[in-house]
Order: structure tokens, then C-alpha cells, then sequence
């Protein structure tokens, strides 16, 4: 089992800090990349550079004090409240940093229905991430929401002259998120639909599988992945047939993003703490899928 007293590869900062919202790009029904900087003189430099320095596969943890949700005629209503979730960071630059979204419950249907100029809190960078070798090729391989650390990672590794060879999955073709982003980033673009709607019919992993089966994707080094726990567990073990090293950024629920409440624990191992980055090496030992 793996020791439990943090990780040097870990950076945080645990305090929220009042950000407000540039702009809102709506991706597909009921997601959203939010653009996010700092309210006039509410964070000084030296803690803004902090938060855009933000490394893929880490997160914030973003609070609502007063969320808002849809009624039934579908008229935008005040809720009295506070709540706070952890959001993957897709991407820092102009001075701006990018949460993605999903609508699945009040307080991401608030973040998801956002105008520009709301305002929010955001504590962190927190949690491990990603580590990108020094050369050779690489994979990332995500589905859904999952994709907005991907982004960012390939994002990182087309600046350091990575080849990038993206896996995307849906359910259908109209669910389909983030794939003007990462072709801007990868080299190759592959897609699948659970549904046959675009691209491979079946899901991504079969589509990797067979690619990895057949050469057509060679001398890969390495493979990143973040989306449902299935697809990862599938990933991880196509990694282990053929001998590649893998890491995986887990979803999980969380209450506090600093290893306080154990919300997050599986067998003893606090994703918010240890991860939500973790090799495949360490989720095989520890059954974290």
C-alpha cells in the first residue's frame, strides 16, 4: 500500500480566492468551458501567478456561496447556500485559466448557466500531476468531462515538441466535447461513439486495443487518461499487455480537496491527497479501480 503523508509532487494553496468569470463557452447540452480571472485587485500577482501556473491533472476546488438552479418553468432562481467541488483545470493562458463543466446536479448546472462577471471562490492548485518524459510519443485517452485535464496535458507536451496521438469516446455524436482543442494539440485525432454516430462505432478502448493489436499506433512511451472508471481500468490493463507506462486521473467526490474529511478515501488512499494522478503501478497494487 502506498504511504499516505502527501506527495512532493503535490502544490496547493488552501485558500479561496474570489474570481470571476470572462467568459462562457457552451460545448454541448449541459457542458461548459468557463473562462476565469481574478475580481479587480482581490488577488494580488504573486498568488494569480500561483493559480495559472496550475500543472495538468491537478485541481480547484470551486465554491458557490449562492448557487443558483432551474425550476420547473425554467425560470433562473436564487437558492441560499454554499457549496464547493472539485473541477479539473483545462487550460492557463492570456492570464486566464479554464474550468470545463458538466451539468449533473444544482450547484454544476449554476457553474454550467454562469454569465460572464458572476463571481466564485477557487481554492488551490491542488493534487499530483501529470509527468511527461523527456521525449518519445505519447497517448492521452478520455471520455466526456474527463477530457478537460487531457486538454491541458497536451497542450503542455505540443509545447515541449511531444508527438500527441488523442483517443476520444462519447456516448454519441452530440455529446462530443473539446475536440477543436485537442486537435490544435495532437497529431492524431481518433474518435469513437458508443452509438456509431461519428467515428468508431464501439468505445474507445476497443479502438485503442485494436490499434495498439494491429501497429498502426507504434513506440508509444507513454498514455494519460481521466473519464469513467471502466474505460481507465481498461486503459491500465491494455498498458500492462503491451508494457507502456500509464497514469490516470481519477473523478471522485470530494468535500474539502485537502485530505480532511476522507470523502475522497478508496482502501485507504485519499485522492485528493495522494492523487487524483496516480502511474498504473500504484492503482494495480492498491485497487484504486
Amino acid at each position: 500500500m502506498m504511504a499516505l503523508d502527501g506527495d512532493p509532487h503535490t502544490r496547493m494553496d488552501r485558500n479561496y480566492f474570489p474570481v470571476k468569470v470572462v467568459q462562457n463557452q457552451q460545448l454541448s447540452p449541459g457542458y461548459a468551458k468557463l473562462l476565469i480571472s481574478p475580481t479587480s485587485s482581490t488577488i494580488g500577482a504573486e498568488h494569480w501567478n500561483t493559480i495559472i501556473h496550475a500543472e495538468p491533472g491537478q485541481f480547484f476546488m470551486v465554491w458557490l456561496p449562492n448557487y443558483y438552479c432551474n425550476d420547473h418553468d425554467a425560470h433562473r432562481k436564487k437558492t441560499q447556500g454554499a457549496d464547493s467541488i472539485p473541477l479539473s483545470i483545462a487550460g492557463a493562458r492570456d492570464g486566464n485559466l479554464a474550468l470545463v463543466v458538466k451539468s449533473v446536479g444544482p450547484t454544476t448546472e449554476s457553474l454550467v448557466a454562469m454569465n460572464p462577471g458572476d463571481k466564485l471562490g477557487i481554492m488551490g492548485p491542488l493534487g499530483t500531476f501529470f509527468s511527461l518524459p523527456e521525449n518519445g510519443k505519447i497517448c492521452i485517452v478520455g471520455g466526456g468531462i474527463g477530457l478537460a485535464p487531457l486538454v491541458f496535458l497536451a497542450e503542455k507536451a505540443s509545447e515541449r515538441g511531444l508527438p500527441v496521438t488523442a483517443f476520444l469516446g462519447f456516448r454519441t455524436a452530440s455529446e462530443k466535447i473539446l475536440t477543436e482543442d485537442l486537435e490544435r494539440s495532437c497529431h492524431n485525432v481518433h474518435v469513437s461513439t458508443d452509438d456509431g454516430t461519428e467515428g468508431f462505432h464501439g468505445r474507445v478502448t476497443e479502438l485503442l486495443q485494436s490499434m495498439l493489436g494491429s501497429g498502426e499506433i507504434s513506440g508509444i512511451s507513454n498514455i494519460y487518461t481521466c473519464g469513467p472508471k471502466p474505460m481507465m481500468k481498461a486503459v491500465m490493463e491494455l498498458c500492462y499487455e503491451h508494457d507502456i507506462q500509464s497514469e490516470h486521473c481519477l473523478e471522485r467526490e470530494m468535500n474539502c480537496g485537502l485530505g480532511i474529511c476522507g470523502s475522497c478515501s478508496i482502501n485507504g488512499v485519499l485522492v485528493c491527497r495522494n492523487g487524483p494522478v496516480f502511474s498504473g503501478y500504484t492503482i494495480r497494487n492498491n485497487g484504486l479501480l
